[in-house]
């Protein structure tokens, strides 16, 4: 997500940044990858200034890579001199969420391959792709940390060549 902001000139690098806060008003630690009760150094991503030809504001932003597992958020922006929020946005990630697990999935990160079913020739038919949240539960096979499943199909030609294999939800 591409967060910007407009405010006065010459604030140097850390004269802006964004929190993000959840319905709980817990802020997100960008480096633990987790929820705080109090605001930190780690809960806060400064905003980088870019002056443009207007002689009083300049454009500040970053790039925020969210996690899919945020939920509804909001992110503000904040004058760190004054702790003043100049604004705020709910980004739209359950969409992103949605896209994200399945981009993750196909990468094969943390996941097992379970429910085989092969022809009399050895060749794979049919299976179950798991994608998990961490290797630990990865290797556990459960539903806890599951994010997603596919179905795995193949079919071969006469020779014995792959002629299909498809992953779908």
């Amino acid at each position: 997500m591409l967060a910007t902001v407009r405010d006065a000139k010459g604030q140097g690098p850390t004269g802006l940044y964004v929190r993000i806060r959840n319905n709980l008003a817990q802020y997100w630690d960008f480096a633990q990858y987790l929820w705080n009760d109090v605001e930190s150094s780690a809960t806060k991503s400064y905003l980088v200034e870019y002056q443009d030809s207007d002689p009083y504001a300049s454009r500040y932003q970053i790039d925020l890579v969210l996690p899919a597992s945020l939920g509804d958020v909001v992110v503000e922006y904040v004058r760190a001199v004054d702790g003043l929020v100049l604004a705020e946005e709910t980004p739209q990630l359950s969409n992103v969420s949605d896209k994200l697990t399945k981009v993750l999935g196909l990468l094969y990160d943390n996941s097992i391959l379970t429910e085989t079913l092969y022809d009399q020739a050895g060749k794979l038919l049919q299976a179950k792709v798991k994608c998990y949240d961490s290797a630990a539960n990865a290797v556990a096979a459960g539903d806890v940390g599951l994010i997603t499943a596919f179905a795995v199909h193949s079919e071969y030609d006469g020779a014995g060549r792959l002629t299909l294999f498809r992953i779908t939800e």
